[in-house]
């Protein structure tokens, strides 16, 4: 799923936790839904900027899996001007 996706549902959840007031079988009161709740939306949002970094990385490296070369300061520079 899209983390955007998570993180509203995780907002919705966590906003009928508290309008409930507590989670019936847990021992958390509204102070206790919200923290998880952040907890929970900071998690998802690390982990998409994570596996954009991931993918942004290897977008950067190429098919095959090594780091693009730096141009001379002496050849290429010079030849695109």
């Amino acid at each position: 799923m899209n983390p955007v996706t998570n993180i509203i549902v995780v907002f919705a959840l966590t906003y009928l936790g508290i309008a409930m007031g507590r989670v019936p079988g847990l021992k958390l009161n509204r102070a206790g839904i919200a923290l998880l709740g952040a907890l929970a939306a900071f998690s998802i949002a690390l982990c998409g900027a994570l596996l954009a970094q991931r993918i942004a990385s290897a977008v950067a490296r190429g098919r095959d899996g090594r780091a693009p070369a730096a141009p001379s300061a002496t050849g290429e520079a010079r030849a695109n001007r």
